[in-house]
């Protein structure tokens, strides 16, 4: 998830100053603003996995970031689409960081500080590939091979969700 939500992250400048667009760096980073809409909701996301369990809220966020995804296709990647899914893209990758992180946390204290190493490496290599990944694919193929890698993450974290919760279901 965290590889989905890089790669956009990535490559939105670049995007952002090509002709058609002809935005710079300040507006790039005042895109960065809808951020804030997930450090809002980082609690309430919270309250949602110690109420229902973590799986329903990593299904959202998976979900929610491929929706992102479709929505930066479908607004041919214009300002407003890339504002409605910058924030739904971060909403995404809230409801999948925190209910991911208390699935780490659960796994017991005397392991605590190997599980967060390992999902904190994990994570960031996933990001890291986001961002090199996405910048090859804007470099071939523009914003739209930028989203269909990024939206192709996005679907490969959902699938995988998915198959992990129906495992776990039959585990019980």
């Amino acid at each position: 998830m965290f590889g989905a939500f890089s790669c956009f992250w990535g490559t939105v400048a670049l995007h952002l100053a090509e002709p058609g667009i002809g935005l710079g760096a300040r507006e790039a980073g005042l895109l960065g603003l809808t951020g804030l809409v997930g450090v809002l909701m980082a609690s309430p996301i919270g309250r949602i996995g110690d109420r229902c369990g973590t799986s329903l809220p990593v299904g959202i966020g998976s979900a929610a970031s491929l929706l992102a995804y479709l929505v930066f296709l479908a607004s041919g990647g214009s300002v407003p689409g890339l504002v409605a899914g910058a924030v739904v893209l971060d909403l995404g990758n809230q409801f999948g960081q925190v209910s991911n992180m208390a699935r780490v946390q659960a796994l017991g204290d005397g392991i605590r500080s190997r599980t967060d190493t390992i999902f904190m490496f994990s994570y960031f290599l996933g990001g890291s590939a986001g961002s090199a990944f996405g910048a090859m694919a804007f470099g071939a193929f523009g914003w739209s091979g930028t989203c269909v890698l990024g939206g192709s993450m996005a679907l490969l974290a959902l699938l995988i969700h998915v198959l992990h919760s129906k495992s776990a279901r039959r585990g019980r």
